[in-house]
């Protein structure tokens, strides 16, 4: 086993390790004593039989404790649970419609470094970096037997919740006060712009669709659109997670053999800036574009081994400064996962797709491979967190996923003045063919399967899929 498989190997246990540490805390003072002995039977005595399992179990451990270790910080909002208290605060995000009807606002009271949320409706309009007066009562959040939510709340630096607020604007944002970022200020500026450009030009449905395809958010979809597209097995292209943006970057990547590489890697980072920028920076979608973004520059210069550890170093220092994304930031799991799919099974898939005669032209052989490769690796973690499973997924990622690279291409045409009301004629095309497929494919009466996975089996599964490549690979070699 050479250093570089040695190192993959290592960070996996780690993140394995803090997956668990994670999922179901114990006693520190097992694993920290097990994590001596195994330094000491590596380094003392030396034997080389023991050093690899050793320097493995170290990298697990490592994890477990430093899970362990983020769970010892505590609420500062505590001793307030269930008070009612007045205080000045700053809008930390963009305010979120949720339902659409009510808002939702993270805020980041003076003298403190944790945040709060409240959920209230309200027609009053609220922005980042806007300096309010709150009143209401503190309360802790609550989490039920499927969800965590209150360790959810924390991957984000949420710690409590507030109920029945009132909430007065005392100095609105401008963009340059130290209350605001203006990156961040200017991107939600330039994104609610474009919001108002696709709602004037098109349907609500239809804008709330293109909304949900560029950066994921769902604010101006329907409960019933969203409920489709869920039993399509299509949620992870509405919602915010580096997923879509891998595979957006990859078809924009293969424009580099009829356009050249450098005007290729243009359009792919124009993509990307303007996907994190739509996103409010949003720090899951930071992660998801840096992963994609190492995956695609590997890609195209044909380094197949030496990205594995380069992707494998960014999870486990996202991880090693927050634990808690490893089981609650779902967008970053679900773009590492998607990633290394279509690293280790897009060509052995299009391998078994080539004996069986399906067509390479238009890239369809590609888009097939891709689509199955990034599905295989996720299904587990769509099991273990939404309980359902949908039958219909791989046909249905196969009609949409490659119209979403045209839809990227062209929404953002639709804010040039004059030329925008053609280009959003032209996008009803593929917004309405999507909503077609998502519609005809859910209403399957047995489309989507519920049930349910616990931690222990979500690990037998990326078990068995690491022993289903060997022998995929196993037999390709031997054929």
């Amino acid at each position: 086993m050479n250093k570089s498989s040695i190192f993959v190997w290592g960070i996996s246990f780690f993140l394995l390790g803090s997956f668990l540490g994670v999922s179901k805390q114990t006693e520190v003072i097992l694993p920290l004593v097990v994590f001596v002995l195994a330094l000491l039977c590596s380094f003392k005595l030396k034997q080389r039989s023991l050093v690899i399992p050793s320097i493995f179990l170290a990298f697990f451990l490592l994890g477990f404790l430093k899970a362990e270790i983020s769970s010892w910080e505590q609420s500062k909002y505590s001793k307030y649970y269930d008070k009612k208290v007045f205080f000045k605060a700053t809008i930390t995000k963009d305010p979120e419609t949720y339902k659409q009807k009510f808002k939702r606002i993270t805020l980041k009271p003076e003298g403190f470094d944790q945040m709060l949320l409240t959920t209230f409706f309200t027609r009053d309009q609220y922005f980042y970096g806007d300096t309010v007066f709150v009143s209401g009562k503190i309360k802790e959040p609550r989490s039920d037997d499927d969800f965590n939510y209150k360790r959810y709340l924390q991957s984000k630096n949420i710690y409590a919740q507030i109920s029945s607020p009132e909430i007065f604007v005392l100095t609105k944002a401008k963009g340059f006060t130290l209350n605001s970022n203006p990156a961040i200020f200017w991107s939600l500026k330039f994104k609610h712009w474009v919001y108002k450009q696709f709602q004037d030009k098109l349907p609500k449905e239809q804008a709330g669709l293109l909304v949900s395809f560029l950066v994921g958010q769902k604010e101006l979809l329907s409960e019933q659109t969203i409920t489709e597209f869920t039993k399509a097995g299509l949620a992870h292209i509405i919602a915010v997670s580096g997923f879509t943006l891998t595979l957006i970057l990859l078809f924009c990547n293969k424009l580099g053999a009829y356009i050249g590489k450098k005007k290729a890697w243009a359009i792919c980072l124009a993509v990307a800036f303007l996907y994190i920028v739509m996103a409010d920076f949003a720090a899951g979608v930071i992660r998801a574009a840096l992963m994609s973004g190492i995956f695609v520059f590997g890609k195209s210069l044909g380094r197949q081994y030496a990205l594995l550890p380069a992707l494998a170093l960014t999870a486990g220092v996202l991880v090693f400064l927050n634990p808690l994304i490893i089981k609650y930031d779902i967008g970053f799991m679900l773009s590492f996962l998607s990633i290394l799919g279509i690293l280790f099974f897009v060509l052995p898939i299009e391998s078994l797709l080539e004996k069986i005669h399906i067509p390479k032209r238009f890239e369809i052989r590609t888009i097939i491979a891709t689509t199955l490769a990034a599905e295989i690796v996720t299904i587990p973690l769509t099991l273990y967190y939404f309980q359902q499973f949908s039958v219909v997924a791989p046909l249905s990622n196969l009609l949409i996923l490659p119209i979403l690279p045209i839809c990227l291409a062209l929404g953002y045409l639709v804010c040039i003045p004059f030329l925008g009301s053609l280009i959003a004629k032209i996008l009803m095309i593929p917004l309405n063919y999507s909503f077609f497929v998502v519609s005809t494919l859910s209403s399957f009466k047995y489309s989507t399967l519920n049930f349910k996975i616990q931690a222990s089996a979500l690990i037998l599964s990326y078990i068995g899929i690491f022993l289903f490549y060997k022998a995929l690979m196993r037999k390709l070699k031997d054929v």
